[in-house]
């Protein structure tokens, strides 16, 4: 008895979208799978492409890939994924998708963020007097306000310069007053 077995050499794609997850195409032998992962602070754009079956001898990279659109939460920039480009597909991955809060209140530590600061040379300032905000991106915050108790003659004016939308470089607003005295005052 003599046994033949036919061998076979794949000649489709290496790269194949699963475009409905929950009805994928057959999964060719030795593929992996690449899947994407939308994150803490955003969601798919709508018709994304979430996972393909990738050929790992092919020498496919993430280049080769169709990565899907993400809408960022409010509040929050997509930056990118959390691999890079270059990165070779040789066995089962997950992409993350990542991002950047556009305000907050403690230092970063990150040139990607303007830091803001409002200041007084009467009163306090009352409120969140120091924020970091993402460079060039359209921002929304609590502006804070002068108390002026136990400070006579003078009334809050206006930061100077105005609280602006969008940043691209460090920025301190300082307090501006309006004087409302005697013009003049006996000594």
């Amino acid at each position: 008895d003599q046994e033949h077995k036919a061998t076979f050499t794949y000649s489709g794609d290496d790269v194949i979208p699963v475009p409905d997850p929950t009805n994928p195409p057959v999964k060719p032998e030795g593929f992996v799978d690449v899947v994407f992962d939308k994150g803490a602070h955003g969601e798919f754009a709508a018709n994304a492409v979430t996972k393909y079956f990738v050929n790992p001898k092919a020498g496919k990279t993430l280049a080769d890939i169709t990565k899907p659109g993400i809408d960022a939460a409010d509040g929050w920039k997509f930056t990118g994924w959390d691999k890079k480009d270059t990165e070779e597909i040789k066995a089962n991955l997950t992409v993350t998708a990542q991002y950047k809060e556009k305000v907050v209140t403690t230092d970063p530590g990150d040139t990607d963020y303007a830091h803001v600061t409002f200041t007084t040379t009467k009163g306090t300032v009352t409120g969140q007097a120091e924020y970091w905000v993402l460079k060039n991106e359209k921002v929304t915050f609590a502006v804070p306000t002068v108390d002026l108790t136990g400070v006579t003659d003078y009334t809050f004016k206006a930061w100077d310069p105005a609280v602006k939308e969008t940043y691209t470089a460090d920025q301190e607003h300082k307090a501006t007053f309006t004087y409302s005295g005697d013009d003049v005052i006996p000594v």
